[in-house]
């Protein structure tokens, strides 16, 4: 096994565990040979329990290094990585923040926000979505003559050509194949891909008439619906660069669509809400100075509008950031008046903020965005200062009905 790891970092082939558990792998161009590409699949398993013990020996070296937490053991179980850690550090760090009652209060806005929801019907919209989106995925296939029948052979580069995958667009291609190989539609083999035996039909429009019905039981979002929808209509478009992701999420410029998606849906005003109570209770520990918010991504305001609604007239400074001058011209025009409320361009992969200043950093829906996830985590820790606190609200599973709408524009 040793001698396997060395050849495969020799070749600068990078490893990983996906958040499916799966192995995954990126080879430098010329770097994967057939031969080598058979060792790891044929190894697969032993691989990935180097990978978790190895993950395992860092994470306990780090934890040593660190006087706030202390790792007693850190294993793999069903649902992915455990740590033990040491109890009575954890509760001397509760002065910095009341951690305990800050995820108590979670647990109860939790509880409240989803009293109403017919856990039933959600599951239904949630799968129906999927079938929804993996029968368009898997529609493109087919349009293009791909895997029409058992024992088709085709590799990457064939399929990318005949559909036109724009460049920018090829790695999120190769995504769309893992799934379909996750799925046992396709398996790899022979430097391509081949169709499996498996027999999957879906009468796509019947699918899409289905969760309509069930989004008019449930509400969870009917502009968001409708947005999934348009962008169905226009998978190989988007593949081939023709229509600009950005265009379906902002028609002629219009916010609306964009305002559906990241704060009308039911999971974003559940989440949003969530996020609006964990700033707050930070506040409330620090109050007396004035207190430093840096929103990264603000984007459309989905979560700052409740935020910054809960924080007028308190001792705060807000830094309201985006990549984009549209988003702040916009957010300028929302929040006139309210001169506690920063405005700067800020990209989480190019930096460029004072380090230790902020109290805390807000980050929705926009991590998944990080060229180099590791690195732009460690340069967000160093602009919080001591006692600083870090809101996450992020995707850690991978719906199939984003890969057909939102990541689309984040491959941009």
């Amino acid at each position: 096994m040793q001698e396997l790891i060395e050849k495969i970092n020799e070749r600068k082939i990078k490893l990983w565990i996906g958040l499916d558990g799966e192995l995954h792998y990126r080879a430098p161009k010329g770097a994967l040979s057939s031969g080598l590409a058979g060792e790891i699949r044929q190894n697969k398993v032993k691989i990935v329990e180097f990978l978790k013990r190895k993950v395992c020996e860092r994470i306990v070296e780090v934890a040593e290094r660190n006087d706030k937490i202390r790792v007693a053991e850190a294993k793999w179980g069903e649902e992915g990585l455990l740590l033990q850690v040491e109890p009575e550090l954890i509760r001397q760090n509760y002065k910095i923040y009341n951690l305990a009652f800050l995820n108590e209060k979670m647990s109860e806005i939790w509880k409240s926000e989803n009293a109403d929801i017919d856990a039933t019907v959600l599951k239904q919209w949630i799968e129906t979505a999927e079938r929804v989106a993996l029968g368009e995925m898997w529609k493109v296939m087919l349009e293009h003559d791909f895997f029409v029948a058992e024992g088709q052979h085709f590799t990457v580069e064939e399929m990318e050509s005949k559909i036109g995958v724009a460049d920018k667009y090829k790695r999120f291609f190769r995504r769309w194949l893992k799934i379909f190989e996750n799925e046992n539609f396709i398996k790899e083999e022979q430097d391509g891909f081949c169709r499996t035996s498996k027999s999957w039909k879906v009468d796509v429009a019947a699918e899409w008439d289905y969760l309509w019905g069930v989004e008019k039981q449930l509400n969870y979002g009917e502009g968001f619906v409708r947005y999934l929808e348009k962008c169905s209509k226009s998978l190989t478009q988007l593949f081939r660069n023709e229509i600009a992701p950005l265009e379906l999420l902002f028609p002629h410029g219009e916010m609306t669509t964009a305002v559906d998606t990241y704060q009308k849906t039911l999971s974003s005003k559940i989440l949003n809400h969530m996020a609006e109570c964990a700033v707050l209770e930070a506040y409330s520990e620090k109050k007396g100075k004035v207190f430093r918010i840096l929103e990264v991504g603000a984007g459309v305001g989905g979560t700052s509008d409740g935020i910054i609604e809960r924080l007028s007239e308190q001792n705060v400074e807000y830094y309201y950031t985006d990549v984009s001058t549209y988003f702040l011209n916009k957010a300028k025009e929302r929040y006139r008046g309210k001169n506690w409320i920063k405005y700067k361009i800020f990209d989480i992969n190019k930096g460029g903020m004072e380090e230790n200043k902020f109290d805390l950093i807000i980050c929705a829906n926009v991590l998944h965005n990080a060229k180099n996830g590791i690195s732009v985590l460690q340069q967000l820790r160093g602009l919080i200062n001591e006692e600083g606190l870090l809101v996450i609200l992020d995707a850690i599973k991978e719906p199939y009905y984003l890969l057909t709408s939102i990541e689309f524009g984040a491959r941009i």
